[in-house]
């Protein structure tokens, strides 16, 4: 019986959860970001150094990315430079295309626990 009744408390919490999101959500056509996406954002940011003509800058932002890679005890901080790397140049696929014979070899590193 037990079992039951919390099945029931789940599924009514379920559905008040549902009535309140109907509540909140905005009107079929309308949009909640009416001024778009923000002007300085960290994308935006990123290219205008990498773009600008102040090399003092542009030197400052690579010392700051090797710094990203090679703290943390050598191991750096990859996914961090991976996102600023998806967002200036956008994300690498993950498939290759290869057509014909063509011998390849592949090795695997595992990291040290």
């Amino acid at each position: 019986m037990n079992e039951v009744a919390t099945t029931k408390q789940a599924y009514n919490r379920s559905e008040q959860v549902k009535e309140a999101g109907l509540a909140t959500r905005w009107p079929t056509g309308t949009s909640g970001n009416l001024d778009g996406r923000p002007k300085n954002s960290l994308t935006t940011l990123l290219r205008e150094i990498l773009e600008s003509d102040d090399g003092k800058k542009r030197q400052k932002l690579v010392e700051e990315m090797v710094a990203l890679a090679t703290t943390t005890g050598g191991r750096g901080q990859i996914p961090a430079l991976m996102e600023i790397f998806n967002r200036i140049d956008g994300k690498v696929t993950d498939t290759l295309k290869l057509e014909g014979e063509i011998p390849v070899k592949l090795i695997f590193y595992r990291e040290k626990e």
